[in-house]
């Protein structure tokens, strides 16, 4: 149903849906919950269905719960809220580690 892994790069963890997981599936990035809350069809701009995953979590900057989009394919998703957003700085620890990626389906 679901892979981990690491980009091309090395350094963005990928994930990788092969079907539409069941709404409840949590997915941990570095220890941080996302659970899908629910599933919205999309049309690619070529005018192909496709889906889009909606994931609520607890931003780790002021502890407001968000939500972020995401395909059944994702390099990375926001990993904080938009008051809190800081763009290419990582949650914790330092730049360029690997992300530990972990799916638990519900």
């Amino acid at each position: 149903m679901a892979a981990a892994g690491l980009s091309d790069e090395g350094s963005w963890p990928v994930i990788i849906f092969t079907t539409t997981p069941n709404i409840g599936t949590v997915l941990k990035l570095d220890g941080q919950e996302f659970e899908l809350v629910r599933v919205e069809p999309y049309f690619r701009l070529d005018g192909t269905p496709s889906t889009l995953l909606v994931w609520e979590s607890t931003c780790p900057g002021c502890a407001s719960t968000f939500e972020v989009k995401s395909g059944l394919k994702a390099n990375a998703i926001n990993r904080r809220c938009v008051g809190c957003k800081r763009v290419g700085k990582p949650v914790s620890g330092k730049r360029r580690r690997k992300v530990s990626v972990e799916v638990v389906c519900a």
